[in-house]
């Protein structure tokens, strides 16, 4: 009741022409009251509540509604303002078919949304900004100094590649502080060149880098020996490794039985500044194409 009713009060009190000293004197109370009562610091009683539904002529659903406080347009549809809201990040959904870079021990893959957005090329240079820890993503040629080819193709159909690079991947776990044992995920978005604006590049956030633990058998593949890890994370890990298993063998006699398996369970570690209780950037910053400069 207290997130909508104190709205709902200004707008009946101005609907029907009333300051906030003759409201309060119908609903006897003081004015110091009204206005917590409008600003959500107080609730009101049930009394009250009623006395407000006699005073204003209305419904105490139609008081409680959260419409009915909205300014309309011409139309009447409610004029909403979304400056302050969060845009919900797209890596808290399904990433089926996210553009995004994931960064294993030993080298690193683009996705293959991320490279069927650009059919033409095949090589690329990375590029890492290390003070505004982004890496950087230009189209070059074959010929260029320190291409990379990024996709392969498997009947006529492109895919990402991985790109081997154990010695690359060492530094930026350096660099940006990540634990052993886990692979990193960032999602990609477009920018361009702030020296050649026509110039358009991906570019990755590696302080978004979501962490995914990697089982004992991926890691002894990857070459990464348990005593390199922390005993916080490796307890992590094997617990999440018992909890996955418990999870296969669950499914397996559900779909024995014969109903539908649902979703599976997936044990990502989100970056800190997320937080818990947000969802994302606000609305007003998803409109912006970043301009990237570097020196190359």
């Amino acid at each position: 009741m207290a997130a909508y009713l104190p709205n709902s009060i200004r707008y009946y009190r101005k609907q029907n022409k009333l300051n906030q000293e003759q409201l309060a004197q119908k609903l006897d109370v003081s004015i110091g009251q009204l206005s917590r009562y409008e600003s959500g610091e107080s609730v009101l009683s049930s009394d009250k509540l009623l006395k407000l539904t006699s005073i204003f002529n209305v419904s105490a659903e139609e008081l409680l509604k959260r419409d009915t406080f909205r300014e309309v347009n011409d139309e009447g549809l409610p004029v909403i303002d979304i400056s302050e809201g969060e845009v919900c990040r797209r890596q808290l959904f399904s990433r089926v078919n996210d553009t995004a870079l994931t960064i294993y021990p030993d080298g690193i893959r683009f996705s293959t949304s991320c490279v069927r957005q650009w059919p033409e090329t095949e090589f690329i240079h990375i590029v890492i900004l290390k003070e505004e820890k982004l890496l950087i993503v230009r189209a070059r040629e074959d010929e260029d100094r320190d291409a990379q080819r990024w996709s392969r193709m498997k009947d006529d159909r492109k895919f990402g590649r991985k790109i081997g690079g154990r010695e690359v991947v060492i530094r930026l776990f350096d660099m940006m502080g990540w634990a052993k044992g886990f692979t990193y995920k960032i999602s990609g978005y477009v920018g361009v060149n702030k020296d050649d604006p026509t110039e358009k590049m991906w570019y990755f956030e590696l302080c978004d880098a979501e962490g995914y633990p990697m089982s004992h058998k991926a890691r002894e593949k990857a070459g990464i020996n348990d005593d390199e890890i922390d005993k916080d994370n490796l307890d992590y890990l094997d617990n999440v490794e018992l909890l996955k298993a418990k999870e296969i063998e669950r499914r397996k006699n559900i779909k024995a039985e014969g109903k539908p398996l649902g979703p599976m369970n997936h044990y990502v570690i989100y970056p800190d500044k997320w937080g818990q209780y947000t969802f994302g950037l606000p609305s007003q910053d998803h409109e912006i194409i970043p301009l990237i400069g570097f020196k190359t």
